[in-house]
């Protein structure tokens, strides 16, 4: 791994995003906009399904904080691979890259990393926003148990996003299984509300979807303090995701780069 081309691609996507002034101020406004809503929502219904909300203190407010902020790494997982590749095919600059000793996975993880640090910078903004304004109680956190989800749900999620590249590099364009993949996980996974509140037959759904574990780990681990042992059964589903998911991923991409290379697909037209 060229760790100078890295930082060289780290710096040309700070340098492109820098020149947004506003774009920061507006994402954090969106952000606030966003809590606010949800705020006043909870308000509206917190009598409505107690029970559901009872392993969350009752507090739907925090659930769908959490909730919110980290799917975002599943978004930017499912599409931060792809783009980096897609970038550089219509610039044309995939295969002058190529033609040098960089690897086509250090360009796909270089010009990933500065999406995956700013959806980490909203998660933050996320979570500080909640605790300035809206009370939202993060005494209990056990930071351990929260480092390590966090290490296997980018791992889990973003092998879903190395089929997506291979996708991709063969067909020139982006998966359309992408936006069907973040939907359903979102209404599946327990983003807005507990999975508990689904049909137990599409609670068996949630069970096999990456994105319900790493939140029902991250809510236990911000919320009630919960130690590795006491999260483990979710955190072995990741490590199982993980396990599986990442080397097929990882397989079916470089499949997909020598399908590229025979049809002459790594450059855009």
């Amino acid at each position: 791994m060229n760790w100078n081309t890295i930082i060289a691609f780290f710096r040309r996507d700070y340098l492109e995003r820098a020149t947004y002034k506003s774009a920061f101020f507006l994402e954090l406004g969106g952000i606030l906009a966003n809590l606010i809503t949800f705020y006043y929502i909870q308000k509206l219904f917190i009598t409505a399904h107690p029970a559901a909300l009872q392993p969350y203190g009752g507090d739907y407010f925090a659930f769908v904080l959490i909730g919110l902020a980290f799917s975002g790494y599943q978004s930017t997982a499912l599409n931060s691979f792809s783009t980096a590749l897609r970038q550089e095919q219509m610039q044309g600059t995939l295969e002058a890259i190529l033609l040098t000793p960089t690897r086509i996975e250090t360009v796909m993880l270089a010009g990933s990393i500065w999406n995956f640090l700013v959806t980490t910078l909203k998660i933050l903004a996320h979570l500080m926003l909640g605790v300035v304004f809206f009370h939202l109680d993060l005494s209990k956190m056990n930071l351990l148990s929260v480092i390590v989800t966090l290490i296997f749900t980018i791992i889990s999620l973003s092998s879903l996003g190395l089929f997506s590249a291979g996708y991709t590099l063969v067909h020139q364009k982006g998966d359309p299984v992408n936006f069907v993949i973040n939907a359903a996980s979102r209404f599946f996974s327990g983003v807005y509300f507990p999975i508990t509140m689904l049909p137990i037959g599409l609670q068996y759904v949630a069970k096999i979807i990456p994105l319900t574990h790493a939140l029902n780990a991250m809510r236990d681990s911000l919320l009630r303090g919960y130690s590795l042992t006491q999260i483990h059964s979710d955190l072995l589903w990741l490590i199982l995701f993980s396990l599986i998911l990442f080397p097929s991923g990882i397989f079916y991409f470089y499949k997909s780069v020598e399908k590229a290379k025979k049809e002459g697909t790594l450059i855009f037209y």
